[in-house]
Parts: C-alpha cells; structure tokens; sequence
C-alpha cells in the first residue's frame, strides 16, 4: 500500500467509505456529513480492455469520490501501476498484450506492487476465484453480476470492503 488514502471534504455519493466507519462508526456518509465527518478516497487502477466497461465503471467509481486511472491492456496495468501507486486494483482477467493472470502474478512478484489490493473483474465463472485468489487476487466479481446501468452499487460496496481491509496496513506504516 502506498498510504495515498485520504480524506475528502466531501463525497458525491452517499456510499463513499467514511473516516467514522474506518473508526468503527456506523455512520453511513450522509450523516457523517451532518457530524463533521469526512468522506475517504482513493486513487484506483481500472484495468478493463472493453472501452464501454471501463467507461461506465469510472463514472460509477468516479461518482463514488474515488480517483480512478486506467489501462485497456495487460502492458500498460503493470506500468501505470507502478507509476501511479494507486491503493486498489480492479483487473480484468481477458486483456490484449499481457493476459490478467500474467499482471497479476507480475503484480504480486514486484516489491513496489506486492501489497497492492486487487480485484479481479472477469467473464469467467465464480469457479475461477479460488484459483486466482490463491494466486494473489483480493476478491473476485463476475462481469455478469456488476449493474453499472444505475449506482454501480455492488462495485462500489466490494471497493469499499476491500480497501476497508486494507487500512489497517496503511495505518501500520504510519502514513496517511
């Protein structure tokens, strides 16, 4: 993790990730706004080799107060991932140039990118996430499940769960 997680003076959506619930609030966003609260964002890789998906992705993600930067092959993931740091990954496993496994096993192999959560976005079935998990992935979600025609609201709640996760590592660096 690069520790580039910071705090928003305010979100854009309701279901951003907030400083109350890293704390261990129950706060949701809008009434951490009421309470002072502040909204966290990150900065994200979406790597999606479909120029419609990663589109509507970024706004869906881009709605939700999160900085997102993207690639449409598997060449250019593992360089804007060493170029932007970004504290999530949302990989896509069917990539021109270099195929989504290869990122990730490279992502995992790279010291500057080990530690860097990833979330593999894929149309291969469910049968499938146990595999790439062992090989380094996050999480795991199914194109064919993703609604990003309205909220993007199973997206944004596994970006929010996943980095979630990943704090505390951020916070035991020392880094905010």
């Amino acid at each position: 993790m690069r520790g580039s997680l910071k705090t928003a003076a305010a979100c854009r959506a309701p279901r951003c990730l907030t400083v109350a619930q890293v704390n261990g609030s129950s706060l949701d966003g809008q009434e951490s706004q009421r309470f002072g609260g502040n909204s966290l964002t990150a900065k994200l890789l979406l790597v999606e080799d479909s120029r419609y998906l990663r589109m509507a992705a970024r706004q869906v993600l881009s709605d939700a107060g999160f900085t997102v930067v993207e690639a449409s092959d598997g060449e250019e993931a593992l360089r804007k991932a060493r170029e932007s740091e970004p504290d999530l990954i949302i990989l896509d496993m069917l990539l021109p140039k270099l195929g989504g496994e290869r990122v990730l096993q490279s992502l995992r192999q790279d010291p500057a990118t080990a530690r860097i959560p990833v979330i593999v976005l894929s149309g291969l079935s469910q049968g499938n996430a146990g595999k790439l998990k062992e090989a380094g992935a996050t999480a795991y979600i199914e194109k064919s499940k993703l609604d990003l025609t309205k909220s993007g609201e199973n997206l944004v709640r596994l970006v929010n769960a996943t980095l979630r996760k990943a704090i505390p590592l951020v916070g035991a660096k020392g880094s905010h």
